[in-house]
């Protein structure tokens, strides 16, 4: 321990002690149990009201947004909000995909249809839906949505993506873990080439 970290804990001492004398010596003992109680209370209160905050953002609903992006968000917003995409295909007049790839992960894979987003995936992990995201077990994607309304698996078996159109999501599952989170209209996410026995 450094001097200043000894002379700091004596000095913090000090205050305790002086502070237990005071008390004693006025009587305030009834006091200071009252002040922890409502310090007690009030932190169960804090502590029950975010438990709940982040069990409701949790549950499942008609998702819209995945992180930055929205569904029906036009390819000139998508512009705005993300900037140039890293790398572009247009289909034909309209119809586009665009991959944003900042770094060494997949930030934003955007499939837009007549000029309006279609379908949004990330595989950063800080982008999630109901608490699910990159690395969540499928068990757990299961868990939480239900059996899965539909499921794509790729043309080589190593792959699947699991989709819920009510809640406007799909997962896609490798090794029994999440790699990426999508939004998509009622649609369910499918492979260009699926496999076939």
């Amino acid at each position: 321990m450094s001097t200043g970290s000894s002379i700091l804990l004596v000095f913090f001492l000090c205050v305790i002690g002086y502070g237990i004398y005071l008390i004693s010596k006025k009587n305030k003992w009834r006091t200071i149990g009252k002040i922890f109680l409502y310090a007690a209370i009030a932190a169960v209160f804090i502590s029950t009201a975010i438990w709940v905050y982040l069990w409701y953002e949790d549950l499942p609903y008609e998702a819209e947004k995945l992180g930055k992006v929205s569904l029906n968000m036009s390819t000139v917003e998508a512009k705005l909000l993300l900037g140039e995409p890293t790398r572009k295909s247009e289909e034909d007049e309209g119809n586009a995909i665009w991959v944003y790839k900042p770094s060494y992960t997949l930030d934003y894979f955007l499939s837009f249809e007549d000029g309006t987003l279609k379908w949004a995936c990330s595989r950063d992990y800080s982008k999630k839906l109901f608490g699910l995201g990159v690395y969540t077990s499928e068990e757990k994607v299961v868990k939480r949505l239900g059996p899965p309304e539909k499921t794509s698996i790729f043309k080589d078996g190593t792959m699947k993506h699991i989709s819920w159109d009510k809640y406007n999501a799909s997962f896609e599952i490798e090794k029994g873990s999440v790699i990426s989170v999508c939004i998509m209209r009622h649609s369910g996410m499918t492979y260009k080439e699926e496999y076939s026995d």
